[in-house]
Parts: structure tokens; C-alpha cells; sequence
């Protein structure tokens, strides 16, 4: 399956534009949506390459309303123990996508996939903003590369929006 990596240029006028930077081949099938997080972290940790990440990273999956993929996007570069997540760039890129739904995902490269206080405070945040926009958060997954391979933590899974 080909999954589009996109991202926001200014155009002449300097408007936000949506670009297709690439187009990555995944070998799985997703063809039922991302309504899995097993195969949502999964997608997440092969087509970003997260065991080789020595910092974290924010992405972003933009989502149809029955949970297909209209791409991906790589928001946000940090520090080897956090980073930043700006709401105001995550919704513009939900919405000049035409996501119905969104999942946002970043990586911990300590391998350590619970979540911090700053993570909920902004999953939360986030949570809420998405709802008033009209474009649902369904999940925030943290991925991380474990013993044994992929790890991967989901607030959806967990039960963490219902609070």
C-alpha cells in the first residue's frame, strides 16, 4: 500500500499549501482502517523508521471517517526527552488535508513508552480542541523501540479519552 507523506508549503501569496513530499510503500495491509493500534503503532514504527530515532518525534495520520489513511505527516522535531506539540499546526494540517479524524503518534527513544505528565496535558488539550473543531482525536500512540522490537503505548487502548 502507498502511504502519502505530506506537508505544508507558503505559496507565492503566502497561503499554506499541502504538498505531497513522498510516497512510501508499506507491505501490510491496512485496507480496514486504523481502528487497530497494534497496526497503527506498527505502521508508525516502519514508515518512520523509529528504532534508528535518537529524539522525538511527533506525526500526525490524517484520517477519512471510516478510518483510512489520506496520509501521514512528521509535525514536530525534539529533544532526546521531549517535544513540542502545537495545536494550531496539527489542526491546520488536519484540516487543509480534508481529515475527518486524526491520529496523532510520537516516539520515546528511551524505549520507556508510559506517558508523562507533559504528554497528558497535551493529549488532553489536544483532545478537546480536536472536538471543538469538529476533527475527533481518536488515539495519541507513543512508540518505542523495546527489547523484543516495537513498543507501543495507546490512550485509546487504555481508555484515557473516557475520563
Amino acid at each position: 500500500m502507498d502511504i502519502k507523506k505530506f506537508d505544508i508549503i507558503l505559496d507565492n501569496y503566502k497561503q499554506p499549501r499541502l504538498i505531497v513530499d513522498e510516497t512510501k510503500k508499506w507491505s501490510k495491509d491496512i485496507s480496514e482502517g486504523c481502528d487497530n493500534s497494534e497496526k497503527t503503532a506498527e505502521l508508525i514504527y516502519d514508515i518512520f523508521d523509529v528504532s534508528h530515532r535518537a529524539c522525538e518525534y511527533v506525526w500526525m495520520l490524517s484520517l477519512t471517517s471510516d478510518m483510512k489513511i489520506i496520509g501521514v505527516f512528521e509535525l514536530f522535531k525534539g529533544s532526546i526527552k521531549n517535544s513540542i506539540f502545537s495545536p494550531r499546526e496539527i489542526m491546520m494540517s488536519a484540516l487543509l488535508s480534508g481529515a475527518a479524524n486524526i491520529i496523532i503518534a510520537h516516539c520515546h527513544p528511551s524505549g520507556n513508552i508510559e506517558p508523562s505528565m507533559e504528554d497528558d496535558m497535551v493529549t488532553f488539550n489536544l483532545h478537546k480542541l480536536c472536538k471543538e473543531m469538529g476533527v475527533p482525536l481518536m488515539d495519541h500512540i507513543i512508540v518505542g523501540e523495546g527489547y523484543y522490537g516495537m513498543t507501543f503505548y495507546s490512550y485509546a487502548e487504555n481508555k484515557r479519552f473516557e475520563k
